[in-house]
């Protein structure tokens, strides 16, 4: 589905930010995705209002995707476990696969705190972080490439909001 909103649809959202947001609009009364990106909006303001405009499958799909970049960081067979499971709910939004992907998530997080707290990926959250949303439908993922140093962090950043770009405005359309 393609994201297209307007300034009243919006603010009807409540955002906590919303003269921030209305500044996106500029002089236009809709916006799409791609408007909203080239106007400074950040994936996860789009991730919000395709929370609130109700598309669960597709921020589910778009937090496998991010998350799937990032898998070669970790080897724990868990999480491609948690993927796998998230993508068989994508496939068949069932009860039963809900349950099973929250399964999933939770035997990966751990995983994903000792990741996080030696600082070796940011990935490795993503990747919980996108089994997880197909058990609890949450709306917003935020993945991150690793650093080694500032310089390469920031690089690395910029090529991952590039792809993550590409993969949102795939799957919104």
């Amino acid at each position: 589905m393609t994201i297209r909103i307007s300034k009243e649809e919006l603010l009807d959202f409540s955002p906590c930010d919303a003269g921030r947001r209305l500044a996106l609009f500029g002089r236009k009364k809709y916006l799409t995705a791609k408007q909203a990106l080239e106007a400074g909006a950040t994936i996860s303001d789009l991730l919000w209002v395709a929370g609130r405009l109700r598309l669960k499958k597709q921020c589910v799909q778009f937090a496998l995707a991010s998350a799937q970049r990032a898998v070669h960081l970790n080897s724990d067979p868990r999480v491609q476990a948690a993927l796998d499971a998230t993508q068989a709910w994508i496939n068949n939004p069932t009860e039963e696969n809900r349950a099973a992907a929250r399964a999933a998530a939770c035997a990966v997080e751990d995983t994903a705190r000792a990741a996080r707290a030696a600082a070796a990926a940011y990935a490795a959250a993503a990747a919980a972080a996108a089994a997880y949303a197909a058990a609890a439908a949450a709306y917003a993922v935020d993945t991150a490439a690793f650093a080694v140093d500032a310089a390469a962090a920031a690089a690395a950043c910029a090529v991952e909001r590039e792809a993550q770009i590409k993969l949102f405005l795939e799957i919104f359309k």
